[in-house]
Parts: C-alpha cells; structure tokens; sequence
C-alpha cells in the first residue's frame, strides 16, 4: 500500500462509511495500534460530520476529499472542501472552535485553513509507536519529503498573496529549528540548524543564507544558502522544508526563486543540491529550477535518518548531486582516460565548456577529513608526485581505521598533472565512479570516487527521475563491478 491515499466523497452522511473503511485500513497498514487507528478514524469521522455540518448544510451534492499520508512515525491527515467559508484556526491564528476543541486534545496540531476560492483544508496528526516500514520503489513511490511540491489544485490569488517569501529575520531562528524538528525530528544532516543561536550567529555573519515563508505570522517554510567560506565559488543549497499543512501552495517554488536571486546576488559560479534517491519528488524539483545531475554518492544518507514521507529502512542510501551554474566558463581540466566519455557527458549535461589543462608541476597534496555524524570521509588529491601513491595508502589506510560507511575521493582536474595515474591506483584500492564536482575546493573541478564499506548500503533500488540521472546510475554500478572483480 502507498503511504500516501486520497478519497473523495459525497457530502452526506453516506460518507462516513467509505472514509471509515479507508481510514481503518490506511492505519493498519501504516503499524498503528489499536488505540492509535480509533484516534484517527474518530478524529477523521469528527470532522467530516463538522464539515457536512458547517461547510456543507443540506447540499449533498458536492465533494469531500479525504487524504492519509504516512510521515516518518506519524499519520496526516486532510480533511478538504469547497463549501461555506470558516474562519481559519491553528497555529498561530487562534483556538478551534468549541465543537472541535475536544478533538484537539488528542491529536497533534489540529488545524483549519482557509484556502479562499479553493476551499478549506482540515488537518490533524498522530504520532505512531512503531510505525511499519515502507519500501518505496521507482513509479509506486511514497509520499514526497518536505522539500517536495505535490500536485495539487493551484489555490486562490489571495491566499497566496498572503505567503510572504523573504529573508530571516532576528528573532525568528527558533521557529525554523521548531520547523525542522516537526518534519525530521532530530535527525536532519545538518544538526546545527537545531540550534538557534548557531543559526543567528551564522546569519549575523552572512555564512548562511536563510529564506522563510510566512503565513499570518507563522513561519511555514525554509530554504538557505551555506556558504563554505567568503571565498567560495559555490555553495549547497537546502534545509529545505515546508510544513506538512501547508503542501500544495507553491510554497518551496517560491522559497526556491528567493534564494536563487541570493546566490546570484552573493556573486557565486554556482549552487548544487542533494536530492534524495528513494522518491523522485526533490531531484523534480531541483531539475525545475534549472539543477542538472553530475554525481551520484551511494550511501551519502545515514540509515538513522528519518523525514517526512521518507522511510530509509534503515538502510544508508544515496544523494543525486546536482548543479545549477550560475555564471559559465569554460573548464581547464585534464580527464583521466577511464572516465573521458562519461565526464565530457556531464560537462554537456550541466552546460560547461571544457578546455585544456594548463600544465602543473608534480607535487604531493593529499589531505584528508572524517564526518562522524554520517560515518563518512572525504580524501583530497590537489596533486600527485613520486611520493602520492604512499601518501594516498596511508591516509585510506587510516581512515578505515575509524570504520566508516563510505569513503569518497575527490581528484582536482585542474590542478593533478597526470590524472591517470590517481584514477589508476584508486581502482586498485577498490574506488569506483561516483561523478564530476564542479566548482568546488579552490574553485576547481573535481571528479569523485567513491568506496563503500559497509553491507548496509543501499545499491539497487534507486530512483533516478531523468535520462542523464539514470545513465549516472548505470556508470556508477558498471565501474563498481569492473573494479570489484
């Protein structure tokens, strides 16, 4: 079963035995108790009868759309229609009324919008004790993660007029971290966004570039810039969320274009994002701002991370880079011949011209560095000489001290004067290809490597939601046998 069901209804009472029926088997499937499915079916029941009530007196000719959506441990769900209009409550905007406020006592943040010309949506959560796990697969996918935008009816001018799009503000650090906390609880690959004062600290200091939607005073979504350095030449975007009521209204395409308008005022060459693999809803998203895939790294998700409408398995699974060039050059890079075509392949896809290497003195510039939130590591070859391929065993060989899950291995293709040699010895070593990372340390170009060394990364079932991403996939798992025999 999906993780995320719709029904449509008549209204009148007729209607009370369908959604029952779904609301009971939605919650079964989903791991709910028993206790926690009579929750929700009378919650659910509560508020269509307040809908056929006050939205919808004697016209038993229109519609009740009815939606479950499974949300990491929680169950969501809708309650939407296009009847007589209420005042909006929840949030920040007041109490419910009197006849729904002892419903609000037993669920999670029951509320009412009022959507103007496209109705009215009735929403409410429950949280699940042990939630079964969903095993999402390419063209039957679950429901999307925050940063998604699911189809939807287009709302009303006025209603979207109200969303204001627009920087952070001091002051309002918490709510962003309370935002986060809703949709991933504390398990977000950026923990410092958890921590309000860190976040105003880097606003203050323009090292992270924080983007809020905001409806009647309420901060309903995220998106920012993280700069690495003052000198950097490109930056990640993300921390990207939506609250889980407020899908449907473009907020994230707005949230979206506010923060591209940032990059492109902050002078960067660039901005890339990391989608995930277990549903195609981010890289949509990302490739409809003018994203494009470069690399692909397995197992770059930690398998304890949990987000809303997506389910890990508890299994560690991968990140589609992707790149949005800002400001095109043309490359001076030098392409290891194992990889030429494939490389050249994503320079076209991203929309780089390459050149020629200029010629570079052999020296040694390996370093390396250790993630321990994700069990991951990173290794950095800025040049090789007569003592890198030593210099190259000694760092991995210390880095698989410390056990981790996936190490990757970037090669500068602007500054390494024989990259073939780097490529050669990193297949030796069981380093396979994971892409092209373009504008990165120093500027330069790099293309990455990547070694797995954990069984509990996930290999196979990856969604990839275009042609080039696709193609991406199939290099990385050709070259992982090639180097594995």
């Amino acid at each position: 079963m999906s993780d995320r069901v719709r029904l449509t209804v008549p209204s009148e009472p007729s209607a009370l035995g369908p959604t029952g029926a779904m609301s009971e088997q939605f919650c079964r499937a989903a791991g709910a108790s028993d206790e926690e499915r009579a929750q929700i079916s009378e919650t659910t029941a509560r508020l269509v009868e307040f809908v056929l009530e006050r939205s919808y007196p004697d016209d038993p000719d229109k519609d009740i759309e009815v939606s479950y959506e499974l949300l990491g441990n929680a169950v969501h769900v809708q309650v939407h229609d296009w009847g007589r209009p209420l005042a909006s409550f929840g949030g920040t905007v007041g109490p419910p009324p009197a006849a729904l406020a002892e419903l609000a006592e037993g669920v999670e943040d029951l509320r009412l919008m009022n959507l103007g010309a496209d109705g009215k949506r009735l929403t409410f959560t429950v949280s699940i004790a042990a939630p079964a796990r969903s095993r999402p697969v390419a063209g039957d996918v679950a429901s999307p993660e925050p940063e998604s935008e699911p189809a939807a009816t287009p709302p009303a001018p006025d209603v979207r007029n109200r969303i204001e799009v627009r920087d952070l503000r001091p002051g309002e650090e918490e709510a962003v971290s309370d935002l986060l906390y809703g949709n991933y609880a504390l398990t977000y690959p950026h923990p410092d966004f958890y921590r309000p004062r860190w976040l105003a600290q880097q606003v203050s200091d323009g090292t992270v570039l924080s983007s809020v939607a905001v409806l009647d005073r309420e901060i309903i979504g995220h998106h920012a810039i993280l700069l690495p350095s003052p000198d950097a030449a490109s930056a990640e975007t993300g921390v990207a969320v939506v609250h889980t009521a407020y899908r449907g209204l473009g907020v994230f395409g707005r949230l979206f274009e506010h923060t591209l308008a940032r990059a492109k005022a902050s002078g960067l060459a660039a901005i890339y994002g990391r989608a995930v693999t277990v549903h195609p809803y981010s890289q949509r998203s990302e490739r409809a701002h003018g994203y494009r895939e470069s690399a692909l790294m397995l197992g770059a998700v930690g398998a304890e991370m949990s987000m809303s409408g997506l389910s890990n398995a508890g299994t560690r699974t991968a990140h589609l880079l992707s790149v949005r060039v800002l400001r095109p050059a043309r490359r001076p890079v030098g392409l290891p011949a194992r990889y030429a075509d494939s490389v050249r392949a994503t320079y076209g896809h991203i929309g780089l011209d390459l050149g020629a290497q200029e010629p570079r003195p052999e020296r040694d510039a390996i370093s390396s560095s250790q993630d321990p939130d994700t069990r991951t590591a990173m290794i950095r070859i800025a040049g090789w000489g007569d003592g890198s391929g030593d210099a190259l065993l000694h760092a991995i060989r210390q880095l698989d001290e410390r056990h981790h899950d996936v190490i990757y291995a970037d090669v500068d293709l602007h500054s390494v004067p024989d990259p073939d040699a780097a490529v050669a010895q990193l297949n030796e070593l069981f380093f396979f290809y994971s892409g092209v990372v373009p504008f990165s340390a120093a500027g330069h170009d790099h293309l990455r490597l990547q070694r797995i060394n954990s069984d509990n990364v996930e290999t196979e079932a990856i969604v990839c939601d275009s042609d080039f991403a696709g193609r991406l996939r199939d290099w990385v798992a050709d070259d992982r046998a090639r180097v594995d025999r």
